[in-house]
């Protein structure tokens, strides 16, 4: 499925991740506030992690203990993309939020989040626009999933 993408903020504003693990700290109840699809749902319970999902209505999240996500480990490090090589689409999409809305993206800067959490990444590596490529590789997963879920029902 091919998306018409709507930006809600500068392509040329420069971010790039620093690892520092903030973004996986919460102010939010037992959850790390990004939404999972259910096919990661279901690749984070075959990984054997059940009890890491937490549900709130129809959403899931990962679980959070001691204010950050259940997978930083004590470097500040994902223990997914370390172990499994692999992190949900919205982790790796961090700051940008996206929602999809008949075939547009409509992407977002989290700004609220990302002050909350004191991320370091802006100002920082390359522009949006130079790592757009990344981005649409990125949605292109994530119209798959939402493609199947539509499918599914």
């Amino acid at each position: 499925m091919k998306c018409r993408i709507v930006l809600g903020f500068d392509p040329n504003m420069r971010f790039e991740c620093v690892k520092c693990g903030s973004c996986c700290r919460t102010t939010t109840h037992n959850i790390v506030p990004l939404q999972l699809y259910p096919q990661e749902v279901s690749r984070i319970r075959d990984m054997g992690y059940r009890d890491s999902i937490a549900y709130i209505g129809r959403v899931h999240y990962i679980r959070a203990v001691n204010s950050h996500c259940i997978f930083l480990t004590d470097d500040d490090l994902c223990m997914l993309r370390l172990k499994h090589k692999w992190s949900p689409v919205n982790c790796r999409l961090f700051p940008i939020t996206v929602k999809l809305i008949n075939d547009t993206f409509i992407l977002n800067m989290n700004w609220e989040y990302s002050s909350k959490v004191s991320c370091k990444g802006f100002g920082l590596g390359p522009t949006i626009a130079e790592r757009f490529k990344d981005i649409e590789e990125l949605l292109d997963e994530i119209a798959e999933y939402t493609t199947y879920s539509r499918n599914a029902y």
